[in-house]
């Protein structure tokens, strides 16, 4: 059976955040997921510290050997991916516990014609502890015009 959800987390020479994140993954209170993790050609000993999640059956791991855009990264894992719902994570961020689990409650709730649920970001200013939720689009619907213009402005 396939996964519910696919996390793919994507990183570059970002080795000092990796576990964490890769553990934010690990402790979803959603089970149902795969673990993707990509390593964008690293010169820094990240791909080293990836195949310590080497063998577990909800990991796969890439390892590239050159640095290659983010886009494409995230496309060559697209293709790989088995689940139903698809959550990106770059190596320095990290996911709330219940993360997935209401973004598939949401879905579950909405129509099949909805593509895409969202929400607010928590930033870390991992220099002086500063914290703060990010501004998000006040959209819903038909939202890709919105979104373009949001991250183009």
């Amino acid at each position: 059976m396939d996964p519910k959800a696919s996390v793919i987390l994507c990183g570059y020479n970002q080795k000092e955040y990796l576990v964490c994140a890769i553990e934010s993954v690990l402790g979803q209170t959603c089970r149902d997921f795969e673990l993707i993790l990509i390593d964008n050609g690293s010169t820094d000993g990240s791909s080293k510290l990836l195949m310590a999640y080497e063998g577990r059956p909800n990991i796969r791991i890439f390892a590239f050997p050159e640095n290659a855009p983010l886009t494409k990264r995230y496309n060559d894992a697209l293709r790989m991916a088995e689940g139903e719902f698809i959550c990106f994570l770059n190596a320095d961020d990290y996911l709330l516990p219940r993360k997935l689990e209401r973004q598939i409650e949401a879905f579950k709730a909405l129509g099949a014609d909805y593509a895409m649920v969202y929400s607010p970001v928590k930033f870390i200013n991992v220099l002086n502890g500063k914290e703060w939720i990010g501004e998000t689009i006040k959209s819903s619907g038909s939202i890709l015009r919105d979104l373009f213009d949001d991250f183009f402005t």
